[in-house]
């Protein structure tokens, strides 16, 4: 508890403010992010099964640097959010570019259309292009149905976006999806794969906060 006194004397009411430390029970810890803030969602996400890690002389690690592919971010948005085990399997797609995916790939890209998560742009998804901050606000934002909210901050670069992405990216934003950066949008960064492993523990918090759940 404390209170707060200001320079005539004159003192607050008295304040308690609770800070809650969860101890990490998965065993996981990667070497290669000891020193980020990202480290938690990393050792989250992977425990869940949602993204991977490897081993090498007996440290774990996360490869955080690595790029993610628009495809692999819907697949593992898809899996955060339960959506894997109803993923019927297809042959192709109706994503004129499909051609390079896998069928496992393609089955969640035709689920995630089918699903409003992602649509295509003059019938092509471009699946293996670097995923951005974009895409996934507004891949997060149609996954969970976010309403259209307002935003009590203004973004420098908002002018770069239409206003169906603005309104994405306010919504994840606002609900904590994905945070600005220096008052800026940054719309076309490419994000990382810890980038993404936060944005995506962000979607489970989200969920569980509000008790959102999908069939399986």
């Amino acid at each position: 508890s404390y209170t707060a006194v200001d320079c005539f004397g004159s003192a607050s009411a008295e304040a308690t403010v609770t800070v809650q430390v969860n101890e990490n029970e998965t065993g996981l810890y990667f070497e290669d992010m000891k020193n980020s803030r990202l480290h938690a969602a990393a050792i989250k996400m992977s425990a869940n099964n949602v993204l991977t890690y490897r081993r090498e002389n007996e440290a774990f690690l996360f490869d955080p640097d690595t790029p993610v592919s628009r495809v692999d971010c819907l697949v593992m948005l898809m899996c955060a959010a339960g959506l894997q085990n109803n993923v019927p399997a297809v042959n192709d797609t109706v994503a004129s570019d499909d051609g390079t995916l896998s069928t496992a790939k393609k089955s969640f890209l035709a689920r995630g259309i089918e699903l409003g998560i992602v649509t295509l742009d003059d019938g092509k998804f471009n699946p293996n292009a670097p995923v951005t901050r974009l895409d996934a606000a507004c891949m997060s934002a149609a996954l969970l149905s976010l309403p259209k909210l307002g935003s009590n901050q203004s973004f420098s670069d908002a002018g770069e976006l239409s206003e169906k992405e603005y309104s994405a990216f306010v919504s994840a934003n606002t609900v904590g999806i994905i945070e600005a950066e220096e008052g800026k949008i940054l719309p076309e960064k490419q994000l990382t794969k810890a980038d993404v492993a936060a944005i995506l523990s962000n979607v489970c918090d989200y969920m569980q906060d509000n008790n959102v759940h999908f069939d399986s």
